[in-house]
């Protein structure tokens, strides 16, 4: 099941594109990002995501693909999260590997990551997301990526508190503590 938004941007409109579907460990374009992206390592391939996935895997409805992608149908992002309850997380297992999140292509990372986070907040399917994996200077990392009020991302239906490595989604607006 794919569940397309939209977001126009300065360069024309980035399309953030959501999978559930174990066969996107394939889709084009995602192992070329790991080779461009200068944060990218062996944990971000998808061939070391498919196989944590097959043997560490709770279920299959807690996979969750994100690729973004340009309108001429470049790919420029692509990232893997599992879902266990409320809670989301880079898929690869902080109990093998501390470097985990998205990759993408370097001159696009900033946009990327302010449309993934703003369609992520978008969905109704996840209350808190748990983004240890990424390095203190990663470009993906909200405060760095967004250069605006991690509290900005929330509306008044789903406000965002932000502490360190940690998003999550609020029941009533109230106070936010910074990233």
């Amino acid at each position: 099941m794919y569940r397309l938004n939209k977001y126009p941007i300065a360069s024309g409109t980035m399309r953030i594109s959501f999978s559930e579907d174990g066969r996107d460990f394939h889709r084009r374009g995602w192992a070329e990002l790991v080779a461009a992206d200068p944060a990218g390592t062996f944990f971000h391939t998808p061939g070391y995501l498919k196989l944590y996935w097959e043997e560490f895997g709770e279920q299959p409805e807690h996979l969750l693909f994100a690729f973004a992608e340009e309108d001429d149908g470049t790919q420029v992002g692509a990232v893997a999260f599992e879902r266990i309850d409320q809670t989301l997380r880079f898929l690869g297992g902080t109990e093998v590997t501390d470097y985990m999140g998205p990759v993408g292509a370097p001159e696009r990372q900033e946009a990327v990551s302010k449309e993934l986070w703003a369609s992520l907040v978008a969905r109704g399917d996840w209350r808190e997301a748990d983004l240890r994996g990424l390095a203190a200077d990663s470009p993906w990392l909200l405060r760095k990526s967004l250069d605006l009020p991690v509290e900005s991302l929330g509306n008044q239906n789903r406000p965002i508190r932000a502490e360190r490595h940690l998003l999550a989604v609020e029941d009533e607006p109230g106070p936010l503590a910074s990233a």
